[in-house]
């Protein structure tokens, strides 16, 4: 790309995050360019289990309703993807649930399940044979579980796909090269320094991951609008106590019962280490 090409926004990064950026810009009439170095795109994206477990992560009011919020996006979305690339993204909502394997498990999912009724959701506590007989293999150590009926999940490698080519049917252009970099002239983004040359534009947007080098030189180079957050019915974050590991075992599943082999269920350990 060349310096007499000047897209309205340059998006750096081409996983899940900077496809739909992209795609979200071109629908707005903007003309956008994604910088993705490859061969391998979006690299963090394919390694994520792609849970839309709105209702089971959050403990948060603010966070449980921006999680809902995000989660009834996907339908929609997975359904206009669908008709305009063609491109299936997986997406299913048959329920996850999260399964105490404590009494202070129990506890703190049954509370969870009672506040979020309060809250006109939809979600049940299950005693723990109830649990077993939806799911037979659950372990005997079960002592209950969470179900959101409608929390589900969605196929990350499908859905950067269908959103790299929905953004590219609406006109971004697509640029294999690595940004080493923002270009900023009095405190205003003015451009992307790449292996190739500079691109002037006014907007740019990173969705490059954490941890690429590159992602890095483009923060320290930068001027940011300081952001606060908002913490309801909590301390400042100051006062947060650091995080607690347990030995629990957290168990999250579909509503149904499927074989191990089934990608569409996950278990994480919260043991450090």
């Amino acid at each position: 790309m060349t310096a007499s090409v000047s897209p309205d926004v340059a998006v750096i990064g081409g996983g899940v995050v900077g496809a739909a950026c992209a795609r979200a810009t071109a629908l707005r009439g903007l003309k956008t360019v994604l910088f993705e170095p490859g061969p391998d795109p979006a690299a963090a994206s394919p390694a994520s289990a792609g849970m839309l477990a709105a209702q089971i992560e959050p403990d948060d009011e603010a966070l449980l309703a921006l999680a809902i919020r995000g989660r009834e996006t996907y339908e929609p979305l997975a359904r206009s993807l669908k008709d305009t690339t063609g491109v299936d993204v997986g997406f299913w909502r048959d329920g996850i649930a999260s399964v105490g394997f404590d009494e202070a498990g129990v506890k703190r999912l049954r509370d969870m399940a009672a506040w979020q009724r309060q809250m006109g959701l939809s979600c049940r506590w299950l005693e723990a044979q109830e649990a077993r007989d939806l799911w037979p293999a659950l372990s005997p150590d079960a002592l209950g579980a969470l179900l959101a009926a409608e929390d589900g999940a969605i196929d990350p490698p499908l859905l950067t796909r269908a959103l790299r080519a929905d953004a590219e049917r609406l006109g971004v252009k697509s640029e294999r090269q690595s940004v080493t970099g923002v270009v900023v002239d009095g405190g205003r983004v003015t451009g992307v320094r790449t292996v190739a040359g500079t691109v002037p534009t006014g907007t740019v947007v990173i969705a490059a991951g954490a941890g690429p080098p590159a992602s890095a030189a483009c923060l320290a180079r930068s001027p940011w609008s300081q952001c606060e957050a908002s913490w309801p019915s909590r301390p400042g974050p100051r006062a947060l106590p650091p995080p607690s590991f347990t030995t629990t075992t957290r168990m999250s599943w579909p509503a149904e019962a499927r074989p191990s082999s089934d990608r569409r269920w996950s278990a994480w350990d919260s043991t450090p280490g």
